[in-house]
């Protein structure tokens, strides 16, 4: 009796180290050829041997394209079903090596938050999965097959684009399509000239855009038409994200001419919300909108519904906003009747 327990006290300390490990440090057990980890130490072993062992086993490949909201949850729950199932090969691809809380991304621009309050490294979030960090340029459903573009290096001028680009095919089982959507922008001259909110760059574009507008707007005590043009902002669009942004800005813009731009009068600054539907936040109860747009009102956003964006543009004078010979931004709204 002894003498077996001489060899089962060893190895239950050990178990119950490694549990420990995994339980409070969360292990993880990595294979050094697949670049995947796994919970299990036993999970490792027999991913070993089905899929670099002497007889190879095939693989069931699983592969998400994509790292938003959709392509992270699928990440997520596919690892958790598999996380024991080394027959199972998930490789995750996307443009970007991080996963971007978008909802925030006003915050972020106001300086509210940072942007590392919103951006999670999507490597480690892919325990059990491969990633990718490249640009897809085909996907062959009939072949199974997707081509995926990374950069290589960079140009020996010290530009920003690659020296090179590397291309490779990636086949599958079965794929998940989590690639977003598109920005569509309505009006003549609209997308050339608005700013869009989709990422962290958006966020920088438009922060830096609102501050020299100030610092503008700030160095002009003699001419306050001009200072009304500079403290013009239009935001499209009166859904969450519309409405979110426009109520940051208006606070950003506001709170920094009390504090830091004494030149500025309070009643220079004109932010409009422009919304094509009769009400704000459509897809909330009614009694919820309408709270939104007494807040905003009492905020001082000026808020136009029923109203649609016609076009954007430059024309000299065309605003008549006392500088004719500027070269003013034009924003050209239709009322529907």
């Amino acid at each position: 009796m002894l003498h077996a327990l001489t060899y089962i006290m060893p190895a239950a300390i050990i178990a119950l180290v490694l549990l420990f490990l995994k339980v409070k440090h969360r292990a993880r057990f990595l294979c050094a050829q697949c670049d995947v980890s796994f919970s299990w130490i036993d999970s490792l072993c027999k991913h070993a041997e089905l899929v670099h062992g002497s007889a190879p086993a095939p693989q069931t490949r699983i592969l998400i394209l994509g790292s938003g909201f959709a392509g992270m949850e699928a990440l997520k729950r596919l690892q958790s079903r598999f996380q024991s199932g080394p027959q199972v090969d998930i490789t995750l691809v996307s443009r970007n090596n991080f996963f971007l809380f978008t909802p925030m991304l006003h915050e972020v621009a106001s300086g509210m938050i940072d942007t590392r309050h919103i951006a999670a490294p999507v490597r480690a979030l892919c325990q059990r999965a491969r990633f990718y960090e490249s640009e897809v340029e085909s996907v062959d459903l009939e072949g199974k097959r997707v081509v995926i573009t990374h950069a290589v290096g960079r140009e020996p001028s010290g530009g920003c684009r690659p020296e090179q680009l590397s291309s490779h095919a990636l086949r599958y089982d079965y794929l998940v399509l989590a690639l977003g959507n598109r920005t569509r922008f309505s009006g003549d001259g609209v997308e050339k000239n608005a700013f869009a909110l989709k990422d962290l760059y958006d966020t920088i574009l438009l922060r830096n855009h609102v501050i020299s507008m100030l610092e503008q707007a700030d160095q002009m005590p003699s001419s306050p038409g001009v200072r009304r043009e500079l403290m013009t902002f239009v935001v499209a669009g009166g859904g969450f994200s519309g409405v979110e942004v426009v109520g940051e800005l208006n606070d950003f813009v506001r709170d920094a001419i009390k504090g830091l731009y004494h030149n500025i009068d309070p009643g220079d600054v004109q932010v409009v919300l422009v919304s094509s539907a009769d009400r704000l936040l459509p897809d909330l109860d009614r009694d919820l909108g309408e709270f939104a747009l007494r807040k905003l009102l009492e905020k001082g956003v000026k808020v136009m519904l029923n109203t649609r964006v016609e076009r954007h543009g430059r024309q000299a004078g065309a605003c008549k906003r006392g500088c004719p010979a500027m070269q003013d931004p034009c924003l050209d709204c239709r009322r529907d009747p």
